[in-house]
């Protein structure tokens, strides 16, 4: 099983009965995160990869070990870390959701902050996991759009 991660931009809204690109969707605890859309939408596929679960999960604990706080911990206690760098990324569904442009912005930002340390530290695949996802929110945040995780 793998998980996808998919821009779409150029997003219309429209109902479920009109044949839809994808449904926003985000778990309540994770609805802060895509405030801009909910429902179903046709929108222009940009940008599109996947990654195994295990994988997707190692990369997390990788990204949150860049920015000094352990994955675990942040699932276990998220009030405390919330404010962290990567935490919409490291604490967010690894299964379905979608972030939105606003939350986009934000984590591409941190990405581009973090980008010297993680060329430093890791290798691939893990870099190149990490420059795929800095070119996906960067489209969603460009292009106002959506990261989709089916």
């Amino acid at each position: 099983m793998r998980l996808d991660i998919t821009v779409f931009t150029n997003l219309q809204e429209v109902t479920k009965d009109y044949p839809y690109t994808f449904k926003a969707y985000n778990q309540p605890d994770f609805s802060a995160w895509c405030t801009a859309f909910d429902g179903y939408y046709t929108g222009a596929k940009v940008f599109n990869f996947n990654l195994s679960y295990p994988t997707y999960n190692r990369f997390r604990k990788k990204l949150s070990r860049l920015a000094n706080y352990e994955a675990v911990e942040a699932w276990h206690d998220p009030d405390k870390y919330r404010n962290r760098f990567f935490f919409k990324q490291v604490n967010y569904s690894d299964f379905e959701g979608c972030l939105d442009f606003t939350t986009a912005e934000q984590l591409y930002n941190e990405y581009l902050r973090f980008w010297p340390a993680a060329v430093l530290e890791w290798n691939d695949p893990y870099l190149e996991i990490y420059l795929k996802f800095l070119h996906a929110f960067k489209f969603a945040a460009e292009h106002k759009g959506v990261v989709l995780y089916n």
